[in-house]
């Protein structure tokens, strides 16, 4: 009995070192949709957008259990800014466009599924804001800012992956002198257009 245990523990180390020694690594494309809420510390009262883009990511697997992604996806929003100005409701209504650059280290739990912690980069790239048919002196405040990523993978066969994400802002992405963090809600489906398999220390 004792023999039979130690050859399976023997031969799950070696399952181990060998996985250890196995780097994989992916390239594909993906679409993301994304619903952002803003809240701050005063004067405006409400901010919803929606919307979604599309991108790329490269990600690595080592040992079949660790893995890291990045990604890059040009997104498009709509959105809606109620104000409060003396009891006064102003709504202003536009479009957002950002490059996401999400970063996130990977456990996964056999090769289907993947929690997933990090955090995105996102870079201000355009804004066109109008009160009612109005466009208001200066934009409301497009800035860049920076996330944190919790989330979930799974692996879709060999080919398509399906992630969703919750970000929560770690510092403004409102200006113009009122501070806003952003929580948003991500989901993507993505493609591997590309993988490999290369045995390290060979």
């Amino acid at each position: 009995m004792i023999k039979r245990l130690l050859i399976l523990m023997l031969l799950s180390f070696s399952a181990l070192t060998l996985d250890a020694q196995i780097l994989k690594a992916s390239f594909g494309i993906k679409g993301a949709g994304v619903g952002t809420m803003v809240s701050t510390e005063k004067d405006m009262t409400y901010c919803a957008s929606v919307g979604g883009g599309g991108g790329a990511f490269l990600g690595f697997k080592l040992a079949n259990f660790l893995g890291v992604q990045a990604e890059a996806i040009y997104a498009k929003q709509t959105v809606n800014y109620d104000f409060d100005d003396y009891d006064d409701i102003t709504t202003y209504h536009g479009m957002q466009t950002y490059l996401l650059v999400p970063a996130v280290a990977q456990l996964w739990l056999g090769r289907s599924v993947a929690f997933e912690v990090g955090i995105q980069k996102a870079i201000g790239k355009e804004e066109t804001m109008s009160k009612g048919n109005k466009v208001p002196d200066g934009a409301i405040g497009l800035q860049d800012y920076d996330c944190y990523i919790a989330g979930i993978n799974f692996n879709l066969g060999k080919v398509g992956v399906l992630d969703f994400r919750y970000l929560r802002g770690i510092d403004d992405s409102y200006s113009k002198g009122y501070p806003g963090v952003t929580q948003s809600v991500q989901v993507s489906l993505g493609f591997r257009l590309f993988s490999s398999k290369k045995h390290l220390f060979k």
